[in-house]
């Protein structure tokens, strides 16, 4: 879509090279259930995960600038790779064959158990997975992500009214023990402007979904050698109105 800065190509679960060296490398760069790529890989054959490359668009300035940013970061992201996918689940698609350094990704999933305890409606797709290059997390390529997962999932093959998501809550994410342990202790540079993504979500629309306490979810943190639970609360969207 014109004015995006990202386009969203989907994933070749069949490809060894986007599976192992590309979706694994920038999972371990997430830090978070890399472990679960052998899931992610049935789940996406089967058509119940939808798996998207977070692309810079050819014509966004400074694009190549951008990318070297990404590459001197992660070196074994510097190889392109190629447009294969030659189905979204069940739906055909010609890819284009042409090559691209994707500096992140995103997911649509069904999880219909999901649905039923929370009470969303059986055309609801899950957002998961989001990962953009924390050395570019600065230059807005999350939320143009976030924009086009929102068209796709409501177009075909997909025709989902609602949207829902985990995410971390936002009052632990802005911690200083999380923090540290996120940023510090990993050699990144902490943004300049510190905001949750609890509360980056709710700009865009999405809601709290009524629950009696977070649930909590393993997160492998460098610093320690079992995993830290993280306190996690859910979020929805209705994008008939988007």
């Amino acid at each position: 879509m014109a004015g995006e800065k990202i386009v969203l190509i989907p994933w070749d679960a069949s490809s060894d090279e986007q599976y192992q060296r590309s979706m694994y490398d920038q999972r371990i760069a997430c830090g978070w259930r890399a472990d679960e790529l052998p899931e992610w890989k049935e789940k996406q054959i089967k058509g119940i995960k939808f798996l998207y490359w977070a692309v810079i668009r050819d014509d966004f300035p400074d694009k190549e600038k951008l990318l070297q940013r990404h590459v001197q970061k992660y070196p074994t992201e510097s190889k392109p790779i190629i447009d294969t996918a030659s189905a979204v689940g069940s739906t055909a698609r010609e890819p284009s064959e042409e090559p691209f350094i994707p500096i992140g990704h995103i997911a649509l999933e069904q999880c219909p158990d999901l649905d039923q305890k929370f009470g969303h409606p059986s055309s609801t797709l899950w957002v998961k997975s989001l990962y953009i290059s924390w050395i570019l997390q600065d230059a807005g390529f999350g939320r143009s992500a976030m924009a086009q997962t929102e068209r796709i999932a409501a177009e075909a093959p997909h025709f989902a009214t609602n949207l829902a998501l985990d995410t971390m809550l936002g009052s632990y994410q802005t911690s200083e023990t999380h923090l540290a342990r996120l940023y510090d202790r990993r050699g990144i540079v902490r943004p300049k402007v510190l905001r949750s993504t609890e509360s980056w979500y709710a700009r865009q629309g999405w809601v709290l979904v009524p629950m009696p306490e977070p649930e909590f979810y393993p997160w492998h943190a460098d610093d320690v050698e079992k995993n830290v639970q993280l306190p996690v609360i859910m979020m929805k969207k209705d994008i008939t109105r988007s």
